[in-house]
């Protein structure tokens, strides 16, 4: 827990206010870690053993292993409010896929796209790209001449508003970039 000071204090298991999630649906040994939580109480994490890893989600102290595009390992980077998850996941191939979650059902989103958020309207971004039934590459979006190559969105809110780092072309440093709508 971190206090008001900025201190970090571990909290035993047995205190009250700490729920522990496990995961006896996986066999062997396995290390969960939470990634992320939404506002209905929907807990996104990864659990990990000597196979690789696998993305889960948790509903109600019920823990759902969400399916891979084909291959044994995935890892969920992100969830919404509607329970959409996104992350990567290894293919029947071995190639590493970025993927959507949604209401059961995987759906490959390619191998050039690396998913980092996801809003509540199911738009994606994740590298260069945003995702909205079509991958489009943020820099063929923003104004031309601006002086930024976009390396990495990393969020997008319920406004569409994407937090992105991007590089400036002409010295080479790098910035972060608010990228609002129109």
């Amino acid at each position: 827990m971190v206090g008001s000071n900025g201190a970090i204090t571990a909290l035993q298991e047995s205190n009250p206010d700490i729920e522990c999630l496990y995961i006896n649906t996986i066999i062997g040994p396995n290390i969960p870690a939470a990634v992320a939580i939404n506002n209905n109480g929907q807990v996104l994490g990864n659990c990990f053993n000597s196979a690789g890893g696998i993305a889960l989600v948790w509903t109600n102290d019920t823990p759902t292993v969400l399916p891979t595009l084909g291959g044994v390992a995935s890892s969920g980077t992100a969830i919404n409010n509607l329970g959409q998850v996104v992350g990567t996941s290894e293919t029947s191939t071995g190639a590493e896929d970025g993927f959507l979650w949604s209401n059961g059902t995987m759906t490959d989103l390619g191998s050039n796209f690396s998913p980092a958020a996801v809003n509540g309207s199911g738009v994606i971004v994740g590298g260069q790209f945003a995702y909205n039934g079509t991958l489009q590459n943020l820099n063929n979006l923003i104004p031309a001449g601006s002086g930024y190559q976009i390396q990495s969105a990393t969020g997008i809110n319920d406004n569409g508003q994407i937090v992105a780092n991007a590089e400036d072309t002409a010295t080479g440093q790098t910035h972060a970039l608010l990228l609002n709508p129109n």
